[in-house]
């Protein structure tokens, strides 16, 4: 069963692109659902009207104190883009990713011969949907913090759609990273707040 309807419901690409979503996200994530968030029902509905609505290069922003839920939100959230948002390329592509891993293999990825940070970080330029989880988890120097802003500044100007999970409002974004990386959040997102924790079953 999807975060939306049976599997039976969807047309052949609906099935592929929830197939596609389902087969990138950690086991953990795979199976998530709706129905296992309390007390989110603002947030979840936030959620859904910023899929359905499918505006070309919007982002979701989904903030709040860790344990509160934010990464299965936006897992279901991106199962259910898969499903009702407006996906127009043949060969619809989804990426997940933890903010503090990309950067972490960064490192070791450039650090080979024949290897460009261009390369690396290019990766995440293509998806169709990205979803960026743990913003602000990464370290702090102005190496990583310049390959963030790469690629969120390459969603923003190509307008690829892009959800993103955080600890840090927009305004604690352009102290702790860096002001144009919360400008690009802040211009593109819809902001989804958590204020409570312990909303999902087993945690995050």
């Amino acid at each position: 069963m999807s975060a939306t309807m049976q599997e039976s419901e969807l047309n052949d690409d609906g099935r592929s692109r929830l197939a596609n979503v389902a087969s990138v996200l950690p086991p953990r994530y795979r199976h998530a659902l709706y129905s296992e968030l309390t007390g989110l029902d603002l947030q979840i509905q936030q959620c859904k009207d910023w899929a359905k609505a499918g505006t070309p290069g919007s982002w979701l922003y989904i903030t709040g104190p860790s344990g509160n839920g934010k990464t299965h939100l936006a897992a279901v959230t991106a199962k259910y883009y898969a499903v009702h948002g407006k996906t127009t390329t043949p060969e619809w592509s989804f990426l997940w990713a933890n903010s503090a891993e990309i950067l972490y293999a960064r490192h070791d990825y450039v650090n080979k011969p024949g290897r460009s940070d261009h390369d690396y970080l290019s990766r995440y330029y293509r998806p169709d949907l990205l979803l960026l989880d743990d913003l602000g988890s990464e370290r702090k120097t102005d190496y990583d913090i310049l390959g963030l802003y790469c690629i969120l500044n390459y969603r923003w100007d190509y307008m690829k759609t892009t959800i993103i999970t955080g600890n840090l409002s927009i305004g604690q974004i352009a102290g702790v990273l860096d002001i144009r990386i919360a400008d690009r959040i802040l211009r593109a997102s819809t902001v989804v707040t958590i204020e409570a924790k312990s909303h999902a079953l087993g945690g995050e």
